[in-house]
C-alpha cells in the first residue's frame, strides 16, 4: 500500500503540474513554490511532536498501555494546534513585508493575496501529520495510504473545477479542501483504534508532553534548521535566478523526490519496527540496518540513474519542450537524493532508538552548507549555483551521518560489501549515457512517448544485465522462500 501510495502520488504530481503550466503558467508556479517556503517557517511551532507520536505510539502500542496511545495522540494534537496557530498570527505580517522584498513587483500583491491560504494549509496539515504519524505507530501504514490516495484524487478534482475560474487562488483553495479532508478521515479511522472515546482530541497530559517534548526537542531543532534547506535554497533561487527558474526547479525537485519516496516510505515502515526490538529485542538491530542498506544501495542505482536517463524525455512530455534548465536540476537532484537515500536506514534507526542528537547535527550541517555555498555560488553562478549547492550540502550531510551511525553500532564498511554494487553502477551509467545519444539523435523522428519508451528499454536492459547476478538478488530470493 506504501508503494501503490508513492506511485499514485507521483501520477497525480505529474498531471498536476503539466496542467497548471498549462493554465496558470510557470511564474505563477513559481510565485506558489515562494509562499509555500515562506509560510513553513510556521512548523517551528511543531515542536517536533508530529515526529514524536509516531515512536510513542509504536512504543506504548508494544507495551499494551492503550490508554497511553490516545493521551499521546491528544496531548500532541492540542499543543501543536496552539503554539502554530499562534505563531502564524505572529508571522503574518513579517512574512507579507518578506514577500515584498523576494518577490518582483508585478507579482508581489498575488502572493500576498495567497498568503492567508498557505498558512492555512499548513495549520491544518500538521494537524492531519498527528494523525498519520499515530497511525503508522501502530503499524497502518496501508490506511494512511488508502487515505491519500483518496484525497489526492479529490484534490485533483478540484484544480481541474477550481482552476479555469480561480487561477491560482484556486489552486490554493483546492489544497485547503484536501488537507480539512485527509485530517478529518484520519482523526475518524484513529479514534476507535487508539481506544479514544472523544470525538474531539481536547485531552492534554504534562507528563506525556515532557517526555515527547524530550524527544522531540532534537527533532523539533532538526526541523528549524531544515528551514535552512529547500525554502531557503527556493528563496535564493528566486533572488539569483528569478521566478521561472525557482518553477523549474521546484518540478525537477518535486518529481525526483516523489520517485525517492518509493524508497523513502518503505524504510520508515522500520520506525516502529526498531522501537519494538528497542523495548524487546536489541540484538536484531545491527542485522536489520545492514540488510536496510545492502537493499537500499541496490535498489537506488537503478532509481536514480533511470530518473537522470530520461529526464530529457520527461522534460518534453511534462513541459512541452527540452528544457535545458529543467534537465539541468533533475540531473544534478538525482545525484544529491542518491547519497542522500542511503542515509535512510541510518536516520530511521535514530529515530526509533530514541537517540537523536546526530540526526539534529545531520539537519545543522545540511542546513548551513547549503545556506552558506548558496550565498557563495548563487553570487557566482546564479541559481543554477544555488542549485548545486543544495544538492551538494545533502549529499555531505548524509556521509557523515551514515559514518557516525556506523561507528557507534560497531559496522564495518565490510559489512556493508558496497563492492557488491561496482557493476550495477557502471552498466547504470552506460545505460543512461546510451539512452542520451539515443534521445538528441532521434528526438525529430520519433513520436515523444515512443521516445521515452525506448530510452527506458535502453537502461533498463543495461541494468538488467547487472541486476541478475547482482548478490542482492540472492538475498531477496532467499527472502522470498522464507519469509521469517
Amino acid at each position: 500500500m506504501t508503494l501503490g501510495n508513492t506511485l499514485f502520488s507521483g501520477a497525480l504530481l505529474y498531471f498536476l503540474y503539466q496542467y497548471l503550466l498549462g493554465s496558470i503558467g510557470i511564474e505563477n508556479i513559481g510565485i506558489w513554490s515562494v509562499v509555500t517556503a515562506a509560510t513553513s517557517l510556521g512548523n517551528v511551532g511543531g515542536m517536533g511532536l508530529a515526529g514524536s507520536v509516531l515512536k510513542f505510539v509504536a512504543k506504548y502500542e508494544a507495551l499494551g498501555k492503550k490508554e497511553a496511545v490516545g493521551a499521546v495522540v491528544q496531548t500532541a494534537v492540542v499543543t501543536i494546534a496552539v503554539v502554530i496557530a499562534a505563531i502564524l498570527l505572529v508571522a503574518y505580517l513579517p512574512l507579507d513585508r518578506l514577500l515584498g522584498r523576494l518577490v518582483s513587483q508585478e507579482s508581489v500583491g498575488v502572493a500576498r493575496e495567497i498568503l492567508p491560504f498557505a498558512m492555512s494549509i499548513l495549520w491544518v496539515s500538521s494537524l492531519g501529520s498527528v494523525f498519520q504519524s499515530a497511525l503508522e505507530g501502530l503499524h497502518r501504514f496501508d490506511v494512511a495510504a488508502v487515505v491519500n490516495i483518496l484525497m489526492g484524487s479529490v484534490y485533483l478534482a478540484l484544480v481541474l473545477l477550481w482552476v479555469p475560474h480561480h487561477g491560482l487562488h484556486g489552486l490554493l483553495l483546492a489544497q485547503l479542501t484536501q488537507a480539512v479532508g485527509m485530517m478529518l478521515i484520519l482523526w475518524l479511522i484513529l479514534r476507535p483504534l487508539a481506544g479514544m472515546s472523544a470525538w474531539i482530541p481536547l485531552g492534554w497530559d504534562r507528563s506525556y508532553f515532557r517526555e515527547m517534548l524530550r524527544y522531540g526537542i532534537n527533532f523539533q531543532i532538526g526541523s528549524l534548521l531544515q528551514l535552512l534547506l529547500e525554502p531557503v535554497t527556493k528563496l535564493l533561487m528566486s533572488r539569483f535566478g528569478g521566478l521561472s527558474m525557482v518553477g523549474y526547479f521546484d518540478m525537477a525537485n518535486r518529481m525526483v523526490v516523489q520517485f525517492r519516496a518509493i524508497l523513502v516510505s518503505a524504510n520508515r515502515v522500520l520506525i516502529p519496527v526498531i522501537a519494538e526490538y528497542q523495548e524487546t529485542d536489541r540484538s536484531r538491530l545491527k542485522t536489520i540496518y545492514v540488510q536496510s542498506f545492502r537493499l537500499l544501495v541496490f535498489l537506488s542505482i537503478p532509481l536514480y540513474i533511470g530518473v537522470a536517463s530520461l529526464a530529457p524525455s520527461i522534460s518534453e512530455i511534462w513541459i512541452g519542450h527540452v528544457e535545458p534548465v529543467f534537465i539541468q536540476f533533475a540531473v544534478l537532484l538525482s545525484l544529491g537524493w542518491f547519497v542522500n537515500t542511503l542515509v535512510g536506514p541510518s536516520y530511521m534507526g535514530n529515530l526509533g532508538a530514541g537517540t537523536l542528537l546526530w540526526n539534529t547535527v545531520y539537519h545543522a550541517v545540511n542546513g548551513v552548507v547549503n545556506l552558506a555555498l548558496g550565498l557563495i555560488l548563487g553570487w557566482l553562478w546564479g541559481g543554477m549555483g544555488v542549485a548545486i549547492a543544495f544538492a551538494v550540502s545533502i549529499a555531505i550531510a548524509s556521509v557523515l551521518l551514515m559514518i557516525r551511525y556506523q561507528s557507534d553500532n560497531g559496522i564495518s564498511a565490510c559489512e556493508l560489501q558496497l563492492g557488491e554494487h561496482v557493476p550495477l553502477m557502471a552498466m547504470a551509467v552506460m545505460g543512461m549515457l546510451m539512452s542520451w545519444v539515443v534521445f538528441f539523435w532521434s528526438s525529430r523522428s520519433l513520436e515523444k512517448f515512443s521516445l521515452l519508451l525506448l530510452c527506458m528499454a535502453i537502461v533498463t536492459g543495461f541494468l538488467l544485465i547487472a541486476a541478475r547476478r547482482h548478490p542482492v538478488m540472492a538475498l531477496l530470493h532467499s527472502r522470498v522462500r522464507s519469509p521469517g
